[in-house]
C-alpha cells in the first residue's frame, strides 16, 4: 500500500489499518 511503498521499514511492523470506523492493526508482509 502508499505507506509501505512510502514507509519501508515499517513493512514488517504492525501498521494501525482501518475498516469502517474500527481501527485495527495488521502486520504488512
Amino acid at each position: 500500500d502508499e505507506i509501505a511503498e512510502k514507509r519501508p521499514h515499517l513493512k514488517k511492523k504492525k501498521v494501525l489499518c482501518h475498516q469502517g470506523n474500527a481501527p485495527y492493526f495488521a502486520t504488512s508482509d
